[in-house]
């Protein structure tokens, strides 16, 4: 999972000319504010969303220009109130020029969204330069840099800095501002090589860059499953569970021989539906012992993987065959509603059997062939067989037999 940039705006003389940036939210996301001020009080945002900025400077307090007391501030607030039509403005003694740009992220944790410290630079004079180092694989790092002494200045970025994308968000008399992000798929140093923002003619400014650490994918967990022993080729077994994502993508079900990772040579499955809580496959077993625990993982595509494998077994599938005949000897073809009782071992008075079936038939050659797989039965094991009709208990004596194991 990775943080990244939905949309922008940005608007000049917020204070004075009365305009507020306006963009269409997304409740949940995050919000990056820039603001750009001439001279006074350190300004905080307002929104028509009820949300509060209190506190939510990044850099604690503005950077403060030494040659004519110009501010740059950037707050960011995470886990925002969305609005159709939300804009913003700025509270605060304002100078005669003052500048806003709005950001808006997405893929981000609720809270604590931040990876690192922010990197600031100051100039008065020259190119702006700043790097940071991320500690989160897939961080989103956001380089803002404004320019208050520049007459429509244009912002720029050169060097091969590794920025993927870039924006100029702001221009205008006395004050500009641009921004470039990417996301970066491991920690180290961001921007890989040295950005260097430079303004058509500016002497003084400021650079701020920013890590947003993406939202922690939650890793998948298994609750339950349709059956505790498989068989190879058999359809339909399902698995319940949370975090298997919508859809399957890159993901994968596999099983193995370790209970606390995917174990190598693990078998994959075969898949026929994916859902966030459930998933259908085919059981393949491979070269998976029969009769001995395995461990069943979900993996995401996001490769993620429940932290302990659930506990299966494969046994040999097993179908019982039988010729069914009358008193003279006689095949009983198309003979239906039988009946069956399976035994794992001969029964005493009032046991269960294992497995019951109500609705076995013959075919038109009077052979009955019940497939009786399930019942954790290794090759060679035998079983009893009772056999009714029409509804009626099985009567008489079991018949001992073997079934055909595959």
């Amino acid at each position: 999972m990775t943080a990244s940039v939905v949309q922008s705006t940005s608007v000049t003389c917020v204070a004075n000319a009365g305009t507020t940036p306006t963009l269409n939210t997304t409740s949940g996301n995050a919000i990056l504010i820039y603001i750009l001020q001439n001279t006074g009080t350190s300004p905080t945002p307002t929104d028509n969303a009820g949300n509060s900025y209190s506190g939510k400077q990044v850099t604690g307090s503005p950077i403060v220009d030494t040659n004519d007391g110009q501010q740059w501030n950037l707050f960011l607030l995470e886990n925002i109130t969305g609005k159709s039509g939300h804009t913003w403005s700025v509270s605060g003694t304002q100078g005669a020029i003052a500048w806003m740009g709005v950001v808006e992220i997405t893929g981000c944790p609720a809270s604590s969204i931040l990876d690192v410290n922010p990197g600031t630079a100051y100039i008065n004079g020259g190119g702006f330069t700043n790097q940071i180092t991320t500690s989160s694989n897939n961080a989103l790092v956001i380089s803002a840099v404004f320019d208050g002494s520049s007459t429509t200045a244009t912002m720029t970025v050169g060097g091969g800095t590794g920025l993927t994308k870039f924006l100029s968000v702001a221009t205008g008399t006395y004050a500009s501002a641009a921004l470039g992000w990417l996301v970066q798929s491991s920690p180290g140093t961001s921007p890989p090589s040295t950005p260097t923002w430079t303004a058509s003619a500016g002497s003084a400014g400021a650079l701020i860059t920013v890590a947003i650490k993406p939202a922690s994918a939650v890793a998948p967990t298994i609750s339950s499953t349709s059956a505790a022993t498989l068989s190879n080729g058999t359809t339909g077994y399902t698995i319940t569970g949370t975090g298997f994502g919508a859809s399957q993508g890159a993901g994968s079900v596999t099983i193995g021989t370790s209970s606390s990772v995917q174990a190598t040579g693990a078998v994959t499955q075969t898949v026929t539906a994916w859902s966030d809580t459930s998933i259908t496959f085919t059981a393949v077993r491979g070269a998976l012992n029969y009769a001995t625990n395995v461990y069943l993982y979900v993996v995401t595509n996001a490769s993620l993987t429940n932290a302990t494998g659930y506990t299966e077994q494969f046994y040999p599938s097993a179908v019982i065959t039988q010729t069914l005949v009358n008193l003279a000897g006689a095949n009983q073809a198309s003979v239906t509603s039988i009946t069956g009782l399976i035994y794992k071992s001969l029964p005493s008075s009032a046991t269960a059997p294992d497995k019951v079936a109500t609705n076995l038939s013959t075919d038109g050659s009077g052979v009955l062939s019940w497939d009786i797989t399930g019942l954790s039965l290794t090759s060679g094991s035998t079983v009893w067989l009772f056999l009714g009709k029409d509804g009626a208990t099985p009567l008489g004596t079991g018949i001992r037999l073997t079934p055909t194991y595959s």
